[in-house]
């Protein structure tokens, strides 16, 4: 049986006039015994045994008709007056947990609130707040939110402007990057198992430089470092495309970033 069929069953307890095959003395008020629903203390107690011999007491508030029936220790008599004060003590205990549980379980009147306590509200809106920003950074990723392409070139020009005055590239770096093309693209960044991040067209024989929409924004905003280190690396290829991706290559690229981020 469920833990709810159990609950009902006990709050829908009869009477002790229908309970048959129980044997017991007559009710018996008691001013040891408060109701847990009025604060009254017009209680009947009505001694029960089993047929096993077990003890049990039925309450019944004369006020408001609150009930319960709990099984007690045995007593070497059925009246209550004379059953110890530990009894009462424990009726009122057992008497009491039972109410806040019906109240928690069975009453509609005083059912639990539905919101959370206020640190599981802070916790979920967190939560949700994050898997929202990682699902628009995805749809900004993959060009599903709307942008200005017109805003993205005019930042890639900044850049190429302020990189021409840091004086950190060679003559021939800074002739280049004065005429290369470099244009905004919303093509996808992924091709394969790897993420674009500049196009190095010069080795099927295209000059101009892609500049990916999410490899150098978040959420409106150039990621600085990684252009400035695009641009200089895609200069250099345009430059010496003969190094590749060699050793000195990486290195040159190194140093001309370090120096343009420093000097920006």
């Amino acid at each position: 049986m469920s833990s709810s069929g159990s609950l009902k069953n006990l709050a829908q307890a009869p009477e002790p006039s229908n309970l048959s095959g129980w044997e017991g003395s007559g009710a018996g008020p008691s001013t040891l015994l408060q109701c847990p629903r009025c604060r009254s203390f017009d209680i009947r107690t009505h001694p029960r045994r089993g047929r096993g011999g077990e003890t049990f007491a039925h309450l019944h508030c004369g006020h408001c008709q609150e009930a319960g029936f709990f099984q007690i220790a045995p007593s070497w008599s059925d009246a209550p007056e004379d059953w110890p004060a530990a009894t009462f003590t424990a009726l009122q205990a057992e008497w009491l947990e039972w109410y806040r549980l019906k109240q928690r379980y069975l009453d509609s009147g005083s059912a639990r609130p539905t919101l959370p306590p206020a640190k599981v509200r802070l916790l979920l809106g967190i939560i949700v707040g994050l898997l929202l920003f990682l699902g628009l950074e995805r749809l900004h990723w993959f060009g599903m939110l709307p942008e200005s392409p017109d805003l993205r070139q005019h930042h890639i020009e900044l850049y190429r402007s302020h990189l021409l005055q840091t004086g950190c590239l060679s003559a021939n770096m800074q002739a280049k990057l004065r005429t290369v093309p470099i244009f905004f693209t919303a093509e996808q960044p992924v091709h394969g198992d790897w993420v674009k991040y500049g196009e190095a067209g010069v080795y099927w024989g295209e000059e101009a430089i892609k500049i990916y929409r999410p490899n150098f924004w978040s959420w409106g905003k150039p990621r600085h470092s990684v252009l400035v280190e695009t641009l200089v690396h895609e200069v250099r290829h345009r430059v010496s495309p003969a190094l590749r991706h060699n050793e000195r290559f990486q290195k040159l690229v190194a140093q001309e970033t370090a120096c343009a981020l420093r000097r920006w």
